[in-house]
């Protein structure tokens, strides 16, 4: 059945995942913005620990509520995963969103036409920099820490993305069911690009992206756990080619 609200496509067989921490302010709007652009969607939020009454408000509004196992953003997707697949869930995608109200829902009927028309896509994500720009936050420095970030990235991983570390993604629930991601934190995002550009092709599309609700969470110990994964990954690639040249000899 197709959902004539998102212009012909299926919008029946969608799960919103929000990992949150302590999003009091940000998680009620998030929720209801993303609900009124998919109504039929399952809205999973993966809460860890939170003391300001962000469960109690996403339970409030319908959305499923569950604990995350261990600490950090990659726990909290990871915990997702195992829960849409130990639960017999099959969506047919997987909305990645922040619980601070950062990142629009609409651009998301867009990122699903663009996975439906195109096969070898696995991935569409939110590009923010032009938001910042027309801002005036390039200077901010977090925003100069996305940049120096996004340029390793492409040096190191040889994966071109415009903002290879935004939380606004799209994917194909088959290429990330089996996944077992391995970074703990806000590295998290730099191992799922390179997990889905092994498998399929990842586009990017400009959105609009606002001040969070609340209180900034990123830190430096962050920016530098970013760039170790970025790192690990090399290596990691590097030892699986080794492994592959000594398999054919």
């Amino acid at each position: 059945m197709f959902n004539s609200s998102g212009g012909g496509i299926n919008l029946n067989k969608i799960t919103i995942v929000i990992p949150t921490l302590n999003e009091a302010p940000g998680i009620g709007p998030t929720i209801k913005e993303y609900q009124g652009t998919f109504p039929r969607a399952h809205t999973l939020v993966v809460d860890g620990r939170s003391t300001d009454g962000t469960q109690k408000i996403a339970h409030s509004l319908g959305a499923e509520v569950i604990q995350q196992e261990g600490k950090g953003k990659g726990k909290a997707i990871e915990t997702a995963i195992k829960h849409i697949k130990n639960n017999g869930y099959t969506p047919n995608y997987i909305i990645f969103t922040d619980g601070d109200y950062t990142y629009p829902a609409k651009p998301v009927l867009k990122m699903i036409k663009i996975l439906e028309k195109y096969p070898k896509v696995g991935m569409v994500t939110g590009n923010r920099f032009h938001t910042y720009k027309q801002n005036g936050n390039q200077k901010d420095v977090f925003n100069l820490g996305n940049l120096l970030l996004k340029f390793l990235h492409i040096c190191l991983n040889k994966i071109w993305m415009k903002d290879p570390l935004t939380g606004l993604r799209v994917l194909k629930w088959t290429l990330i069911k089996n996944w077992k991601p391995q970074a703990k934190h806000f590295g998290i995002e730099v191992e799922m690009n390179n997990y889905i550009s092994k498998q399929a092709k990842i586009i990017e599309i400009p959105i609009r992206y606002r001040r969070r609700l609340g209180t900034k969470k990123l830190r430096l110990r962050h920016g530098l756990s970013i760039a170790l994964q970025i790192i690990k990954n090399i290596r990691i690639s590097i030892k699986n080619r080794s492994l592959k040249s000594e398999n054919k000899n």
